[in-house]
């Protein structure tokens, strides 16, 4: 605790917080905090301090920073883990941006596609389960791409123009990440004629999907990485 009665968390835990008033002691308050952490394992690709791309993991809840992993012969740019087939695929930034499928383990490539079909790099990945197997959206500058195949490289193909609404209503320039918050249904009751209900399926909600927007062009992180580009997956 500062002098103002900041009160800062350095660890895991629970405390007891008492404040008592200075001109009568008397008076006083407490509540108890608990500190939790994040429980959760990034594991993703990145360019360490000396340019190498390497496959990491970190452990949110133990580990104050990454730990490489195996290292990857191309410079990824994004990145997308299939959890249906547990393969993983990195878009490269060389090479009319082409996609490959990489060893989680070894950092192998085990297959790779043709050049990107929009020209354009991917500037973030993400899978999502509705859409099936090696498929993923994608994004680039204030484009949304609609779902496409990974290995047939058109995760930015088509899509979605969202400028109007980033600069005149979030009041950003860009979109920097995206992730996918699964799927579900949404069945609801439909009154018939002879006084029965039936459920009906009337809308598949596809692809939650989280999309983080830049104002600047920064990002601000609570953890240091001293690391060139990244992309992770949970």
């Amino acid at each position: 605790m500062d002098e103002t009665g900041l009160v800062t968390a350095n660890g895991a835990g629970t405390c007891t917080i008492t404040a008592t008033s200075v001109l009568d002691p008397s008076v006083a308050a407490s509540c108890t905090v608990t500190v939790d952490t994040v429980n959760l394992e990034l594991r993703g690709t990145l360019r360490d301090a000396d340019g190498n791309s390497k496959l990491f993991t970190w452990d949110l809840d133990r580990d104050d920073t990454w730990t490489a992993g195996a290292s990857v012969s191309i410079t990824p740019a994004a990145a997308a883990y299939d959890k249906s087939s547990g393969s993983l695929y990195l878009q490269e930034t060389k090479h009319s941006y082409a996609m490959h499928q990489v060893d989680e383990e070894t950092g192998e490539i085990l297959a790779s596609s043709g050049m990107a079909r929009s020209g354009l790099p991917t500037w973030d990945l993400a899978y999502c389960e509705y859409f099936g197997p090696g498929e993923a959206v994608g994004i680039y500058g204030t484009y949304l791409g609609s779902p496409g195949s990974l290995m047939k490289n058109e995760t930015v193909y088509t899509g979605w123009d969202f400028f109007t609404y980033l600069i005149y209503v979030t009041g950003a320039e860009k979109f920097i990440a995206v992730a996918s918050a699964g799927h579900q249904e949404l069945v609801v009751p439909e009154p018939q004629e002879d006084g029965t209900t039936i459920e009906k399926l009337t809308m598949l909600n596809a692809s939650t999907c989280w999309m983080m927007p830049a104002i600047s062009g920064s990002l601000v992180c609570t953890k240091q990485m001293r690391v060139g580009p990244a992309a992770f997956w949970i």
